[in-house]
């Protein structure tokens, strides 16, 4: 992507050398997350507009048949809240038209 960055996101639980259960990551968190910045879609002409700010970005990847827990429920909300993009993809072709539709411009 020329105009931001993603990167994976993980979150969950695993044992450390020494046995003991380590927790990371944010309850909730999306599997993709990143910053979108250079330019947006127009909501009104569906033209791409340009600007300076970045704006924080995250995908949710699922099955088909998978769920949205009450978690990422709660941490979508969040980011929306503050101005942030998140969306769920359940493939591929699903996570290009989100970010296209977005505005990322691919190299």
């Amino acid at each position: 992507m020329r105009n931001g960055r993603l990167l994976r996101n993980n979150t969950g639980a695993a044992k450390n050398a020494n046995g003991a259960l380590v927790h990371f990551g944010h309850p909730g968190a999306p599997d993709l997350t990143g910053i979108l910045g250079g330019s947006d879609i127009c909501p009104h002409c569906d033209r791409v507009v340009r600007h300076q700010r970045g704006q924080w970005i995250g995908l949710e990847l699922k099955t088909d048949t998978g769920i949205i827990s009450p978690a990422q429920k709660k941490y979508r909300a969040m980011i929306e809240k503050y101005g942030g993009k998140i969306a769920v993809v359940r493939s591929l072709e699903d996570a290009r038209e989100i970010m296209r539709f977005w505005g990322a411009e691919w190299e």
